[in-house]
């Protein structure tokens, strides 16, 4: 954009100097004669030149004003994306507080979220969101690893106090690392406002 404000100006200067007659080569005072040539430009030849000059200008003004609305339009929708990526986080930490576990369609909420924000938050932000999603990938990997001993004992249908009684420490540990990984969300529940505020004024 400043490139094409730099050569419309250009132009628009270079038309305008150019109504002026050159000077003959064989002439003995060179100044002498560029007064007397300007002397005889004519009245059209003179509105021309502010004509020219004044479509430069109202050209460059045009480009800004365009180059201004393009930036509020970008401005707008960056902070509309960011906005659905808080929602969508808070969507999923409400969750996870409510019912202390992670379901479908909250996971589904933070993934959508983590995909959207790399593109429209800092480093900080986005590395936080990235510590959100990797307590929830280890929940997840915990419950893998609790489905996999049901197949593994042949009690796909049995509660997790079942299973505890089949294996005792491994679902103990697994559980455990759950438990850790829900207060971690817990507590980055409590961060979410204060994350978010300096970007979405909240």
């Amino acid at each position: 954009l400043i490139l094409i404000i730099f050569i419309i100006m250009f132009y628009s200067f270079f038309f305008f100097f150019l109504m002026i007659r050159r000077p003959p080569r064989s002439t003995l005072f060179p100044y002498t004669t560029l007064f007397r040539s300007i002397a005889k430009v004519t009245p059209f030849e003179i509105l021309q030149s502010v004509l020219t000059l004044l479509i430069g200008v109202i050209a460059v003004y045009i480009a800004y004003q365009q180059y201004q609305t393009n930036k509020l339009r970008e401005k707008r929708e960056s902070r509309q994306g960011q906005l659905s990526v808080y929602k969508r986080l808070k969507y999923f930490l409400n969750s996870v507080d409510t019912t202390r576990e992670i379901s479908e369609s909250a996971y589904s909420e933070l993934k959508d979220a983590v995909s959207e924000a790399d593109f429209l938050f800092e480093e900080e932000i986005t590395e936080w969101i990235s510590g959100v999603e990797s307590y929830a990938d280890e929940y997840r990997n915990c419950e893998d690893f609790l489905l996999s001993l049901r197949i593994q004992n042949k009690m796909i249908t049995a509660t997790i106090e079942q299973l505890r009684e089949r294996e005792p420490e491994q679902c103990v540990s697994a559980e455990d690392m759950q438990n850790q990984m829900l207060d971690n969300l817990q507590n980055a529940h409590c961060d979410l406002k204060s994350k978010f505020e300096g970007c979405l004024k909240l």
